[in-house]
């Protein structure tokens, strides 16, 4: 099984053959410059903190989703503008907190 301590963090994911797999950034070896990626199926990563952030994450984007989704129909039958979004988040919250965790992704690749 794969340990938590292995994995830097989920980087994305894909259906193959009905299968979920995600593509996984490896902690970097000593002496190597760059992270390791590779697809890895569901089975090997459910369970593990890395996978349990990432469908945490996954469903913050659902909910972002559907905040735009609600916002921009709300402008449309209204003519005006939206606030409030869905559970309090609104597309701008989503979209910069979204934006934070890539740079901060990238600050730890770079710092490593």
């Amino acid at each position: 099984a794969i340990q938590d301590e292995e994995v830097k963090r989920i980087a994305s994911e894909r259906e193959r053959d009905g299968d979920m797999q995600y593509m996984v950034v490896w902690v970097r070896g000593e002496g190597e410059k760059e992270s390791e990626r590779t697809w890895v199926p569901r089975a090997r990563l459910e369970g593990t903190e890395v996978h349990k952030k990432w469908q945490a994450r996954r469903e913050e984007k659902k909910v972002a989703a559907k905040a735009a989704l609600a916002e921009l129909e709300g402008q449309a039958s209204r003519g005006g503008t939206a606030s409030g979004g869905i559970g309090g988040v609104t597309p701008t919250d989503a979209v910069r907190a979204e934006a934070e965790e890539e740079a901060e992704e990238e600050a730890e690749e770079e710092a490593e």
